[in-house]
């Protein structure tokens, strides 16, 4: 590894902890990768793209609320670094607040309209969202500028598949939940039963179980 080989000559040269640091959290060594940064912290406590790669390193342990303190002090650092607005990015995901991730996406491809990470992140909220053909635009642009990116690319065609017609059903139970779906579908019933529409809500029992049976087939 270039890094450590580098770290032999000049122990301590905090820009190649920080890249020996990024080489093992690309290995999944956490750890060493853990190590690393907090070594290139000691000699430069102030850098953003440090602070960045450790807040990183947090998030993947699930560690949110330490995040959200190194994102900021990254952002004191260095306001508007476009890796500090990432950085925002990914833990509003994480944090499952969806609205606050497209926010910050757009903020982010707005700054610089060529940031993959905006459009890879606008892609995986809309697929949560249900939001199918969107979400393979975006994940499409993410492969378009890197071909090599076999996750955009699985993703993309994830998305693609989930677009088509018969996956409807599934989309819909996406977007609005198992819960918020079986109450509109069984409400609408017994609302059409209460008011006398007998043939409605006989038309509307019929497409419910069509409904139900494609949700299942279609997964």
């Amino acid at each position: 590894m270039a890094a450590r080989d580098g770290l032999a000559e000049h122990p301590d040269s905090p820009h190649l902890l920080f890249q020996l640091s990024v080489a093992e959290e690309a290995r999944d060594d956490l750890a060493e990768s853990e190590r690393a940064i907090l070594a290139a912290l000691a000699i430069e406590p102030d850098d953003a793209d440090f602070l960045c790669q450790y807040a990183d390193l947090t998030m993947r342990a699930g560690q949110m609320e330490k995040a959200e303190r190194l994102l900021a002090r990254a952002g004191a650092a260095e306001p508007g670094a476009r890796r500090v607005l990432q950085g925002r990015v990914q833990l509003a995901y994480l944090r499952r607040d969806d609205r606050e991730a497209e926010r910050l996406s757009r903020e982010l491809l707005a700054a610089d309209p060529e940031a993959m990470a905006g459009h890879a992140m606008l892609g995986a909220v809309a697929l949560d969202g249900g939001r199918a053909r969107e979400a393979a635009e975006r994940f499409g642009e993410v492969v378009r500028a890197d071909p090599a990116n076999q996750a955009a690319a699985d993703a993309a065609r994830l998305a693609k598949r989930d677009s088509s017609w018969h996956r409807l059903p599934s989309r819909l139970v996406t977007r609005f939940g198992v819960a918020g779906t079986w109450v509109a579908g069984v409400g609408t019933i017994f609302g059409l039963r209460a008011f006398g529409f007998e043939t409605a809500a006989g038309i509307a029992t019929v497409v419910w179980l069509v409904f139900c049976v494609s949700t299942w087939v279609s997964r």
